[in-house]
């Protein structure tokens, strides 16, 4: 992993000084406070593999420091694609089970052959542990199957233990920011379900229109996606910037998203969502990074 550090003036800097599409200094702040506070984390996941570069010093154009470089390269043991995990791992069923890695079988063909292999012989429930366990049943013997284990274990095992650990540790983190920031703001947060007076909305929905719309966010789209009027939005916008409370509270809610925008885009059914189902969506965000790994 390279992790690229670069102080908060700095980045504060450089936000300012770029022509188009800056982001508010708020957003630019809570994102670099997100990402600073899983700097030891990810090099305690890492370890070894683990490369920080800082940047403060450093131009666009200006070459990266050979220290750097040879820290990373001394780092990397795999560049794993899609292809060669495929051709590895068919290699490894040839030299253990005999079946000809270069045969394409269909999906009926498949079955048929393989519904009298290694009948009843295992059962694996889901964990990470166990998913070791039922890689051992592709693995050879001795040095070779040694070798092979190293190969699941770096290419498999590894980027989905470490791609559950960060989405546990973001849901985590999530959790826990939003839930001081209702703390923090208990009169706001007992109004969240209530209608504002006058109208059938809810100051819950109030709040999310308003990062909606403070969001750098293609805004009319969204008008046109929620089924807004011009009119409802910015007296929903009002209810918020006319509460300094409430808007304190709003930006609480987008700094716990750790996302650079602030928060999520609605939903399909946003009016019946609310700011805690849309948090569960920002994980699904992580989730879905993660599963890159």
């Amino acid at each position: 992993m390279i992790y690229v550090e670069t102080s908060k003036e700095n980045v504060l800097k450089r936000n300012a000084a770029r022509s188009e599409r800056s982001l508010p200094e708020f957003i630019v702040d809570k994102n670099w406070e997100s990402v600073n506070a899983n700097k030891e984390v990810y090099r305690e996941q890492f370890l070894d593999q683990f490369a920080l570069i800082n940047t403060d010093n450093l131009g666009l154009n200006d070459s990266l420091p050979n220290g750097f470089i040879e820290q990373v390269k001394s780092n990397i043991k795999y560049s794993v694609t899609k292809e060669n995990l495929s051709d590895s791992f068919n290699n490894i069923i040839q030299q253990n089970k005999k079946v000809d890695a270069a045969t394409t079988y269909s999906d009926s063909l498949a079955k048929l052959n393989g519904a009298t292999v290694g009948r009843y012989k295992f059962f694996v429930p889901p964990s990470a542990d166990d998913f070791m366990g039922l890689m051992y049943s592709f693995l050879g013997k001795g040095k070779v199957g040694n070798e092979q284990k190293e190969f699941f274990e770096e290419s498999l095992n590894g980027p989905y233990k470490r791609g559950v650990s960060k989405i546990e540790s973001e849901k985590q983190r999530i959790e826990d920011a939003y839930s001081a920031v209702t703390k923090q703001f208990p009169e706001i947060t007992k109004l969240l379900g209530k209608k504002i007076p006058s109208t059938k909305y809810t100051y819950d929905q109030a709040i999310r229109v308003h990062l909606w719309k403070t969001g750098p966010f293609d805004f009319k789209k969204i008008i046109e996606n929620i089924g807004l009027s011009g009119a409802e939005v910015n007296m929903l916008n009002k209810v918020v910037t006319d509460n300094s409370r409430m808007q304190q509270f709003a930006r609480g809610v987008a700094k716990s998203t750790g996302l650079a925008e602030g928060f999520i885009e609605p939903g399909d059914y946003w009016l019946v969502d609310s700011i805690v189902s849309d948090l569960s969506r920002v994980c699904l965000l992580y989730t879905s990074d993660a599963a890159d790994e």
